[in-house]
Protein backbone atom coordinates (compact mmCIF):
# COMPACT_ATOMS: atom_id res chain seq x y z
CA UNK A 1 0.00 0.00 0.00
CA UNK A 2 1.40 3.67 -1.11
CA UNK A 3 1.54 6.22 1.65
CA UNK A 4 -0.99 7.96 0.40
CA UNK A 5 -3.28 5.40 0.35
CA UNK A 6 -2.93 4.65 3.67
CA UNK A 7 -3.18 7.95 4.86
CA UNK A 8 -6.62 7.96 3.42
CA UNK A 9 -7.10 4.72 5.03
CA UNK A 10 -6.19 6.12 8.45
CA UNK A 11 -8.75 8.67 8.14
CA UNK A 12 -11.56 6.20 7.01
CA UNK A 13 -11.27 4.39 9.75
CA UNK A 14 -11.19 7.20 12.35
CA UNK A 15 -14.27 8.51 10.62
CA UNK A 16 -15.63 4.85 11.52
CA UNK A 17 -14.10 4.92 15.01
CA UNK A 18 -13.40 8.53 16.24
CA UNK A 19 -10.84 7.43 17.85
CA UNK A 20 -8.20 4.72 17.64
CA UNK A 21 -4.83 3.64 18.85
CA UNK A 22 -1.77 3.48 17.33
CA UNK A 23 -1.27 -0.27 18.04
CA UNK A 24 -4.41 -0.94 16.05
CA UNK A 25 -3.18 0.84 13.05
CA UNK A 26 -0.05 -1.01 13.42
CA UNK A 27 -2.26 -4.13 13.37
CA UNK A 28 -4.40 -3.07 10.56
CA UNK A 29 -1.43 -1.88 8.08
CA UNK A 30 1.19 -4.45 9.34
CA UNK A 31 3.72 -1.31 9.47
CA UNK A 32 5.93 -0.34 12.68
CA UNK A 33 4.97 1.85 15.24
CA UNK A 34 7.39 4.57 14.21
CA UNK A 35 6.15 4.24 10.28
CA UNK A 36 2.92 4.28 12.01
CA UNK A 37 3.31 7.60 14.50
CA UNK A 38 5.03 9.59 11.62
CA UNK A 39 1.94 8.99 9.67
CA UNK A 40 -0.13 10.33 12.09
CA UNK A 41 2.46 12.98 13.01
CA UNK A 42 2.22 14.12 9.11
CA UNK A 43 -1.77 13.97 9.14
CA UNK A 44 -1.92 16.01 12.57
CA UNK A 45 0.32 18.55 10.89
CA UNK A 46 -1.91 19.12 8.15
CA UNK A 47 -5.09 19.46 10.39
CA UNK A 48 -6.60 16.40 9.47
CA UNK A 49 -6.73 14.61 12.67
CA UNK A 50 -5.52 15.20 16.37
CA UNK A 51 -2.87 13.16 18.11
CA UNK A 52 -3.89 11.83 21.74
CA UNK A 53 -2.05 9.86 23.93
CA UNK A 54 -1.05 6.37 22.17
CA UNK A 55 -3.50 7.27 19.18
CA UNK A 56 -5.07 9.95 17.36
CA UNK A 57 -8.89 11.08 16.77
CA UNK A 58 -10.52 12.60 14.05
CA UNK A 59 -10.78 16.70 13.77
CA UNK A 60 -14.44 17.62 13.97
CA UNK A 61 -16.21 20.54 14.95
CA UNK A 62 -16.03 19.62 18.95
CA UNK A 63 -12.19 18.77 18.14
CA UNK A 64 -11.96 22.37 17.58
CA UNK A 65 -8.24 22.82 16.63
CA UNK A 66 -7.17 24.86 14.02
CA UNK A 67 -11.30 25.26 13.46
CA UNK A 68 -11.61 29.27 12.55
CA UNK A 69 -11.45 31.25 15.30
CA UNK A 70 -15.15 32.82 15.40
CA UNK A 71 -16.46 29.14 15.68
CA UNK A 72 -13.53 28.19 18.65
CA UNK A 73 -14.79 31.27 20.38
CA UNK A 74 -18.10 30.11 21.25
CA UNK A 75 -17.24 26.09 21.65
CA UNK A 76 -17.49 25.43 25.79
CA UNK A 77 -17.68 28.90 26.68
CA UNK A 78 -18.95 29.11 30.23
CA UNK A 79 -15.71 26.88 30.86
CA UNK A 80 -13.33 29.64 29.05
CA UNK A 81 -15.05 32.24 30.81
CA UNK A 82 -14.00 30.57 34.52
CA UNK A 83 -10.76 29.36 33.57
CA UNK A 84 -10.34 33.52 31.96
CA UNK A 85 -11.61 34.85 35.65
CA UNK A 86 -9.26 32.66 37.80
CA UNK A 87 -6.41 33.95 35.48
CA UNK A 88 -6.91 37.93 35.69
CA UNK A 89 -7.12 36.86 39.78
CA UNK A 90 -3.68 36.51 39.54
CA UNK A 91 -2.47 39.19 37.81
CA UNK A 92 -1.78 42.22 39.99
CA UNK A 93 -1.31 46.31 40.09
CA UNK A 94 2.39 47.00 37.76
CA UNK A 95 2.73 43.37 35.89
CA UNK A 96 4.32 43.16 32.84
CA UNK A 97 1.76 39.89 30.89
CA UNK A 98 1.86 38.09 28.03
CA UNK A 99 -1.26 36.62 26.50
CA UNK A 100 -1.38 34.18 23.44
CA UNK A 101 -3.84 34.37 20.46
CA UNK A 102 -6.60 31.60 21.88
CA UNK A 103 -9.86 31.87 22.19
CA UNK A 104 -10.06 31.08 25.71
CA UNK A 105 -6.77 33.64 26.84
CA UNK A 106 -9.30 36.27 24.59
CA UNK A 107 -11.85 35.38 27.23
CA UNK A 108 -9.62 37.48 29.82
CA UNK A 109 -10.69 40.40 27.79
CA UNK A 110 -13.85 41.60 29.92
CA UNK A 111 -11.86 41.18 33.02
CA UNK A 112 -8.83 43.52 32.45
CA UNK A 113 -10.95 46.05 32.04
CA UNK A 114 -10.86 47.01 35.84
CA UNK A 115 -6.94 46.30 36.12
CA UNK A 116 -4.55 49.44 36.48
CA UNK A 117 -1.14 49.80 35.18
CA UNK A 118 -0.57 46.80 33.57
CA UNK A 119 1.32 46.03 30.19
CA UNK A 120 -0.01 43.56 27.94
CA UNK A 121 2.36 42.20 25.28
CA UNK A 122 0.43 39.90 22.56
CA UNK A 123 -0.35 38.43 19.36
CA UNK A 124 -3.61 38.85 19.73
CA UNK A 125 -5.28 41.34 17.39
CA UNK A 126 -8.47 40.54 18.90
CA UNK A 127 -6.95 41.58 22.75
CA UNK A 128 -5.07 44.39 21.03
CA UNK A 129 -8.66 45.93 19.57
CA UNK A 130 -10.86 45.77 22.07
CA UNK A 131 -8.52 46.69 24.83
CA UNK A 132 -6.92 49.93 23.04
CA UNK A 133 -8.91 52.48 24.17
CA UNK A 134 -8.66 51.29 27.81
CA UNK A 135 -5.40 54.56 29.14
CA UNK A 136 -4.67 52.59 31.79
CA UNK A 137 -3.31 49.43 30.00
CA UNK A 138 -0.06 49.28 27.61
CA UNK A 139 -0.64 47.31 25.00
CA UNK A 140 2.98 46.15 22.98
CA UNK A 141 2.02 44.10 19.68
CA UNK A 142 4.79 41.28 18.80
CA UNK A 143 3.95 42.22 15.19
CA UNK A 144 4.35 39.27 12.12
CA UNK A 145 2.28 37.90 9.57
CA UNK A 146 -1.60 37.70 10.01
CA UNK A 147 -2.90 34.30 10.58
CA UNK A 148 -6.09 34.50 9.77
CA UNK A 149 -7.78 31.15 11.85
CA UNK A 150 -6.61 32.36 14.86
CA UNK A 151 -6.45 36.36 14.43
CA UNK A 152 -3.27 36.83 15.37
CA UNK A 153 0.27 37.35 14.21
CA UNK A 154 3.31 35.12 13.78
CA UNK A 155 6.77 35.75 12.91
CA UNK A 156 9.67 34.44 13.09
CA UNK A 157 11.74 37.82 12.87
CA UNK A 158 10.32 38.72 16.87
CA UNK A 159 14.08 39.25 18.95
CA UNK A 160 14.26 42.45 18.28
CA UNK A 161 10.84 43.52 20.20
CA UNK A 162 11.50 40.48 22.73
CA UNK A 163 14.80 41.30 23.41
CA UNK A 164 13.51 44.58 25.15
CA UNK A 165 11.27 43.53 27.37
CA UNK A 166 10.91 41.23 30.64
CA UNK A 167 7.75 39.46 31.00
CA UNK A 168 6.43 38.50 34.11
CA UNK A 169 3.58 35.96 33.64
CA UNK A 170 2.87 35.07 30.58
CA UNK A 171 -1.03 33.05 29.89
CA UNK A 172 -1.07 30.31 26.89
CA UNK A 173 -4.19 27.72 26.40
CA UNK A 174 -3.05 24.71 23.95
CA UNK A 175 -4.95 21.94 21.99
CA UNK A 176 -3.51 19.29 24.60
CA UNK A 177 -1.78 18.96 27.42
CA UNK A 178 -0.36 15.75 29.31
CA UNK A 179 2.68 15.27 32.12
CA UNK A 180 5.03 13.65 29.95
CA UNK A 181 4.35 15.32 26.75
CA UNK A 182 3.77 19.10 28.05
CA UNK A 183 1.62 21.86 26.41
CA UNK A 184 1.58 21.08 22.72
CA UNK A 185 -0.48 22.67 19.81
CA UNK A 186 -0.65 22.29 15.91
CA UNK A 187 0.12 25.70 15.15
CA UNK A 188 3.95 25.69 14.26
CA UNK A 189 4.01 29.09 13.49
CA UNK A 190 3.11 30.26 16.98
CA UNK A 191 4.56 27.77 18.73
CA UNK A 192 8.16 29.64 17.68
CA UNK A 193 7.11 32.54 19.09
CA UNK A 194 5.62 30.77 22.19
CA UNK A 195 8.94 29.14 22.87
CA UNK A 196 10.48 33.07 22.88
CA UNK A 197 8.20 34.34 25.17
CA UNK A 198 8.56 31.39 27.75
CA UNK A 199 12.40 32.18 27.17
CA UNK A 200 11.67 35.67 28.58
CA UNK A 201 8.76 34.79 31.25
CA UNK A 202 9.44 34.67 34.68
CA UNK A 203 5.94 33.03 35.37
CA UNK A 204 3.87 30.33 33.00
CA UNK A 205 0.38 30.18 33.85
CA UNK A 206 -1.83 28.02 31.39
CA UNK A 207 -5.26 27.60 30.76
CA UNK A 208 -6.48 24.52 30.08
CA UNK A 209 -9.94 22.91 30.21
CA UNK A 210 -10.58 19.45 31.37
CA UNK A 211 -11.44 17.94 27.55
CA UNK A 212 -7.77 18.88 26.47
CA UNK A 213 -5.93 16.83 29.26
CA UNK A 214 -4.32 13.96 28.68
CA UNK A 215 -4.09 14.51 24.54
CA UNK A 216 -1.22 15.42 22.61
CA UNK A 217 -1.01 17.36 19.49
CA UNK A 218 1.50 18.09 16.71
CA UNK A 219 4.75 19.94 19.06
CA UNK A 220 5.00 20.90 22.64
CA UNK A 221 5.85 23.98 23.07
CA UNK A 222 6.20 24.07 26.67
CA UNK A 223 7.47 20.93 28.92
CA UNK A 224 5.40 20.54 31.74
CA UNK A 225 8.44 20.95 34.31
CA UNK A 226 8.35 25.00 32.96
CA UNK A 227 4.96 25.35 34.42
CA UNK A 228 4.12 27.80 37.08
CA UNK A 229 0.35 27.06 37.24
CA UNK A 230 -2.42 25.48 35.27
CA UNK A 231 -5.95 26.48 35.76
CA UNK A 232 -8.52 24.04 34.89
CA UNK A 233 -12.42 23.10 35.58
CA UNK A 234 -13.45 20.26 38.45
CA UNK A 235 -13.73 17.81 35.89
CA UNK A 236 -9.69 17.48 35.10
CA UNK A 237 -8.31 13.78 36.08
CA UNK A 238 -7.78 13.52 39.84
CA UNK A 239 -4.44 11.88 39.08
CA UNK A 240 -2.93 14.61 37.03
CA UNK A 241 -3.51 17.13 39.57
CA UNK A 242 -2.28 15.21 42.40
CA UNK A 243 1.05 14.53 39.78
CA UNK A 244 1.35 18.69 39.26
CA UNK A 245 1.10 19.02 42.96
CA UNK A 246 4.08 16.78 43.79
CA UNK A 247 5.90 18.74 41.28
CA UNK A 248 5.40 21.86 42.81
CA UNK A 249 3.26 23.18 40.29
CA UNK A 250 -0.12 25.11 41.26
CA UNK A 251 -3.46 23.66 40.31
CA UNK A 252 -6.21 25.93 40.07
CA UNK A 253 -9.47 24.70 40.02
CA UNK A 254 -11.95 27.91 38.44
CA UNK A 255 -15.03 27.72 40.39
CA UNK A 256 -17.94 27.71 38.41
CA UNK A 257 -19.21 30.96 37.28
Amino acid sequence: MYLIERHEKILEILKEKNKVTVDEFCRIFGVSGVTLRNDLNKLAFEGKLIRTHGGAILIRKNNMSEIPFGERKVHHQNIKTNLAIAAVDLIIEGDIIFLDGSTTVASMIPFLKNKKNITIVTNSIEISYKLANLTSLDIIMTGGKLKRETYSLVSYQIDNILNEINIGKAFFSAAGFSIKEGLTDINTDEIKLRIKIIEKTKEVIALVDSTKWNKISLTTFLDTRQLSAIITDEKAPENMLLDLTKMGIKAILAPKG
